[in-house]
């Protein structure tokens, strides 16, 4: 951030900044590396489970968890940034758009769609384990 922060000219918000910036060194990195950043890590945002629950609803709530996280490893790359950023980091459209140099209406499109997808996929993740 320090070497890039002549490029931020104050006319969007810092972190929509800080993320388009973090976006492209990890592209970089997995250029460099020819691996297609496969690995999701959501951890941190699992701390929503409140201490005071039982510890049955805990486990429960952990399961569900690491389903969701492999669900998301079976999206598109693109897909998956857009669910984290907007679900996750709670982004705005307009801020996931300015960080992947699109438009907000393509942005909508794909979360749509990757919604949809990360939808069936938990379905039918859950019916196989009945």
């Amino acid at each position: 951030m320090i070497r890039s922060r002549h490029t931020f000219t104050g006319n969007g918000e810092f972190k929509t900044w800080m993320f388009h910036l973090a976006r492209n060194v990890i592209k970089d990195h997995y250029k460099v590396h020819s691996r297609n950043g496969s690995h999701v890590d959501i951890t941190g945002f699992d701390e929503r489970i409140e201490s005071g629950t039982r510890a049955d609803s805990v486990i429960e709530k952990k399961q569900e968890f690491q389903l969701l996280q492999s669900a998301l490893l079976n999206l598109d790359t693109e897909d998956r940034e857009i669910i984290i950023l907007s679900r996750f980091h709670e982004l705005k459209y307009y801020e996931i758009a300015k960080i992947m140099d699109t438009t907000v209406g393509a942005v909508k499109t794909r979360m749509h769609r990757a919604m949809n997808q990360l939808k069936n996929m938990l379905l039918k993740s859950g019916t196989n384990e009945m």
